[in-house]
């Protein structure tokens, strides 16, 4: 069984509506974490101490991955919404809400990363049929603004 995920932008930068990524016959998402948690710690040492001393640590920038599939009818179609999508990701700052089973998580994120298709490459097939996968590496707030991490 799937667990139901859904995956919302908002685009006030742009004044639209917010893009809701997992709508039938717009938008799949086909993969998605919330990336890895990294710390920068800050450490002391000592001519007169072996090894050295953490003396703070805080959480870095998060970079969170999202493959998402555009469909379209027709290649128009499917063009139009990768565009759609290409702004949404392109604002300087936007949250992104990421709901799985119900539970929502939600960040303050930055302009991301934007791949096409497999390294920057359209899927011929995948093309033919009105369809591509856009990977997007969102930088996000390592704190959530609801939600668990």
């Amino acid at each position: 069984m799937a667990i139901p995920v859904s995956v919302l932008v908002t685009r006030d930068e742009l004044a639209l509506a917010d893009l809701q990524l997992e709508t039938p016959g717009y938008c799949r998402v086909v993969e998605h974490g919330p990336g890895t948690l990294q710390w920068r710690t800050t450490w002391v040492e000592s001519p007169f101490a072996h090894g050295k001393y953490p003396t703070a640590s805080v959480k870095e920038l998060v970079k969170m991955p999202l493959r998402v599939r555009i469909l379209g009818t027709t290649q128009a179609e499917m063009s139009s919404r990768l565009d759609e999508l290409y702004e949404a990701f392109s604002q300087f700052t936007y949250e992104i809400a990421v709901s799985l089973d119900g539970t929502v998580h939600r960040w303050t994120c930055w302009t991301a990363d934007i791949t096409p298709g497999e390294s920057g490459v359209f899927n011929k097939v995948f093309l033919h049929h009105a369809w591509q996968d856009v990977v997007l590496d969102i930088p996000r707030h390592p704190i959530a603004i609801t939600g668990v991490y």
